[in-house]
């Protein structure tokens, strides 16, 4: 018995350390929700030339990196639903947050597969990358869909999508398919921003597991 309740406690610990950083997923499970300031459509317009006079351009070209992270992010998308749905058949109490995932977990998968059916491969390779802050690497039009979704906690209108775009090209302007790409890469924040929440409720989840073992 001391060898069975030995492994289920070290299989809990293994699964807190993937979701706590402390693996392969490092990088992505340590970030933050994207949760700051919101702004109302004035402040918005000041953040949009707030953000253009801090983006720099690459002169080279990057790898493909957006792929790969909606492909990351459905992973662990998917990990977490797997948890919660362990937790339900074992009848666990489960948070409302993990109700409301499992619930819309189809429309998640949704919108990821219809982010990877607008944003063939290599496609952002041709748009302009920035060479500085955190979205370093990335494409220019991936960034200023973070900072959008930051500032309006994930409620995007078109009333503060305008001020902020057309702001920012007061002093520097869009390329024609960073415009055309907006919609898809609002879609990509949005995931991305799903699973760093989805991250929180899963270390939750384990936590709880882990005391109940105790």
């Amino acid at each position: 018995m001391r060898n069975i309740t030995t492994t289920v406690y070290d299989l809990l610990l293994n699964l807190r350390s993937h979701f706590l950083g402390e693996s392969v997923q490092q990088k992505f499970s340590s970030e933050e929700p994207l949760r700051s300031e919101l702004y109302n459509s004035w402040m918005m317009k000041q953040h949009g030339e707030r953000v253009a006079s801090m983006h720099g351009i690459s002169e080279t070209k990057s790898q493909d990196r957006l792929l790969k992270r909606l492909g990351d992010n459905e992973k662990i998308l998917l990990e977490v639903r797997n948890l919660l749905i362990e937790a339900v058949k074992e009848k666990r109490n489960i948070t409302p947050a993990s109700e409301w995932l499992l619930d819309n977990f189809y429309l998640i998968e949704e919108q990821i597969s219809i982010g990877r059916k607008h944003l063939p491969k290599g496609y952002s390779q041709n748009l302009p990358i920035l060479s500085n802050g955190n979205s370093a690497k990335l494409p220019r039009v991936y960034d200023i869909a973070l900072e959008i979704i930051s500032h309006s906690d994930g409620r995007v209108d078109i009333g503060n999508l305008t001020s902020f775009i057309e702001s920012y090209q007061i002093s520097t302007k869009l390329t024609l398919g960073e415009l055309w790409a907006i919609p898809i890469m609002l879609r990509l924040a949005l995931i991305e921003n799903l699973r760093r929440i989805a991250t929180r409720i899963a270390i939750d989840r384990i936590d709880l597991n882990i005391a109940g073992y105790w």
